[in-house]
């Protein structure tokens, strides 16, 4: 099992794997669960996020928003 941070933006994803991969891989999404499950050659492969670190993670891009040196920030959606 892998951790993934899921960010609110356009697609929760884009910033662990864009959407074309998500295709390509043949994922399910699932943002009210938070997880995500894949076809594997061993059965269905699951990822899971963590409500808390997916806060916490959003709450430190916002940090300094719109701050001079923060333009990193802007790449969080």
């Amino acid at each position: 099992m892998a951790n993934f941070v899921v960010i609110k933006g356009g697609s929760q994803y884009n910033a662990v794997i864009g959407r074309p991969t998500l295709q390509a891989l043949r994922a399910i999404t699932s943002v009210y669960h938070q997880k995500v499950k894949f076809p594997t050659p061993n059965g269905v492969g699951k990822m899971k996020s963590n409500q808390y670190e997916a806060r916490v993670t959003y709450s430190d891009a916002l940090h300094g928003y719109g701050q001079p040196g923060r333009q990193e920030a802007r790449m969080v959606h």
